[in-house]
């Protein structure tokens, strides 16, 4: 997350050099970060229904706690999972995203709203590991909460987080409940 708002690839255009950056990058999934939906959901619809017109934006997005108005948002609703499902090397892979829903950056997602993370990730990863042989939350809520999120959780494997900027040499660990 927050490869949106702020960067040098926002300013040209209102978002869509962002989205398409992200994009060519072939990632698996992207979370959605606090600075992707700083510009709004107005704005963010314009740019998912713009780049989806023009055949781009084939990246899966997650966030499993924004709660979008499908019928106000149309593309949004359409383009931002709670997580998706892959195979490597015959390993059926979850990818739960979640992000941040600090009262400092929630009041601009009017979309809908966002839930409380860790309560969302709970709740969906057990639903997740019963289809899948590994659950991977993609988080956007910072490291002291992704250590909260895995010891209150069931079934999540591995957590990759972002948002605190927090420099680890070397992984964290904490058992499931």
């Amino acid at each position: 997350g927050d490869f949106s708002e702020g960067s040098p690839f926002f300013f040209s255009d209102r978002g869509k050099q962002s989205w398409r950056a992200i994009d060519s990058m072939g990632y698996d999934a992207v979370a959605v970060g606090n600075h992707d939906w700083l510009i709004g959901a107005s704005q963010m619809e314009q740019v998912f229904s713009s780049l989806k017109a023009e055949g781009k934006l084939t990246t899966p997005f997650v966030a499993a706690n924004l709660n979008i108005d499908s019928r106000k948002y149309p593309y949004l609703s359409k383009g931002i999972f709670p997580a998706i499902e892959i195979e490597k090397a015959g390993i059926k892979i979850a990818i739960m995203g979640l992000t941040t829903n600090e009262l400092v950056y929630r009041w601009r997602m009017t979309a809908g709203g966002i839930s409380d993370p860790l309560a969302e990730g709970a709740r969906l990863a057990p639903e997740l590991k019963r289809e899948n042989d590994l659950v991977i939350a993609l988080t956007h809520i910072g490291v002291m909460s992704d250590i909260k999120l895995a010891g209150h959780s069931r079934g999540i494997d591995l957590v990759v987080g972002g948002h605190s900027h927090t420099k680890l040499d070397a992984p964290l660990t904490s058992k499931n409940l």
